[in-house]
């Protein structure tokens, strides 16, 4: 059993392993939960995005009959299906946090979550509001711990003004080091690193040599980087060595994956998918053995950089909502604009077919309403905007 000291609260047993929950059926995932508690796993992590909330209901069912207090939930809020789009939209309002919060609670059937994590930066919501909401569901003892996920150092050094944060989620594996100093430097200040993505999207279990054609919306196309070459090539030539450092222990490379990011002093908890009991008990087998000075020295040969990703993997990556320049900022409004024009003609028609006089009374008051709500958006963002390119002056 590993242990992760969480700024605050002296030690917790956290065995640096996760079981995603997302898109297995139930029942199979109350079964890979009972082998994983078996081995001594006690962190679960999901958010309500995940397949929308079915993810966190199934969690919410697997726990049932488990102690409370010796299971550890973590999940997140603040990013929200966009209805038009398909994506997802950031969104960390305070409304909105008070909203999500209660709906995960339902879900997991439980009355406080571990670990709330702010998914996303939602840069069009000051961050105060966010931790606003955050420091009363503390003292409402609905969440114990606060946390950031893809936050930069900047983003994390603003929410810090406001209330301390515990642990932060980036992406981090051995094909993916983007955020190495960000990590030292949080482990520096007492705030822990629960890193995703740690076998690569699957790319470091070996089980993938040749590369895949994937659906061009694959998420393993969208969001990592690691099936598109230069980098797949890249890759291939570490799992060559990393097959060496397997067999030589007789384990799977995966579990020389999980080995290389756990045994890194400024990671906590190195979160990992499964899809099967094979792969749970594969998972928590390794940290039956350790790899040596040497043998992490091997299959780091090739240079850090290699593996820094530029895709939308990154901190950078863009949602819904996301406006950068004057010209964004227009695009977006138009289109906003496009998609409410057509909820409020839908409904203006529904409306009209029942009461007439109302309907001719709306026509008036509605525009009005619309292009006034409209136009404070617009100031709010080019004030957003405009704080951000002085922000970026002041430290260029």
């Amino acid at each position: 059993m590993e242990q992760s000291r969480l700024k605050g609260d002296g030690f917790m047993h956290i065995l640096r392993i996760l079981a995603a929950a997302a898109g297995v059926p139930s029942a199979r995932n109350n079964r890979l939960l009972s082998q994983w508690e078996d081995c001594g796993v006690n962190l679960i992590d999901t958010a309500p995005c995940y397949g929308n909330g079915s993810s966190e209901k199934i969690v919410g069912e697997a726990i049932q009959g488990l102690k409370r207090d010796e299971i550890l939930i973590s999940t997140k809020f603040g990013l929200i299906t966009d209805v038009y789009s398909g994506g997802y939209k950031k969104c960390a309002t305070y409304q909105n946090t008070m909203r999500e919060v209660e709906s995960s609670l339902m879900n997991l059937g439980t009355d406080y979550i571990d670990f709330y994590f702010v998914h996303w930066p939602d840069v069009n919501t000051p961050i105060d509001e966010t931790m606003a909401a955050l420091a009363n569901l503390k003292k409402q003892g609905k969440i114990r711990f606060v946390g950031v996920s893809n936050f930069s150092e900047e983003q994390i050094e603003e929410a810090e003004k406001y209330l301390q944060i515990d642990v932060q989620q980036p992406p981090f594996s051995m094909v993916n080091r983007t955020f190495v100093d960000l990590m030292k430097w949080g482990a520096a200040k007492g705030i822990d690193s629960m890193t995703y993505g740690s076998l690569g999207s699957g790319i470091l279990s070996g089980a993938i040599r040749t590369l895949p054609d994937f659906a061009p919306n694959d998420l393993r196309l969208t969001f990592y980087d690691f099936f598109k070459e230069p980098k797949f090539s890249k890759i291939m030539e570490l799992l060559k060595v990393m097959d060496q450092v397997a067999e030589s222990h007789k384990k799977p490379v995966a579990q020389v994956a999980v080995n290389w990011s756990t045994q890194k002093d400024y990671v906590g908890t190195a979160l990992v998918g499964v899809r099967n009991e094979q792969e749970a008990r594969e998972n928590c087998a390794a940290f039956d053995w350790e790899l040596t000075d040497q043998e992490i020295q091997k299959v780091s040969h090739l240079p850090a950089d290699a593996f820094v990703s530029h895709d939308s993997g990154a901190i950078a990556s863009r949602f819904v909502g996301d406006v950068d320049t004057v010209e964004e900022l227009f695009t977006s409004g138009i289109i906003s604009m496009f998609t409410d024009t057509c909820q409020l003609c839908g409904i203006f028609f529904v409306i009209f077919a029942k009461n007439r006089g109302l309907a001719i009374l709306l026509l008036f008051v509605l525009p009005v309403v619309f292009f006034y709500t409209r136009h404070v958006q617009k100031c709010m963002l080019a004030s957003q905007l405009n704080n951000r390119a002085a922000i970026a002056k002041a430290a260029g």
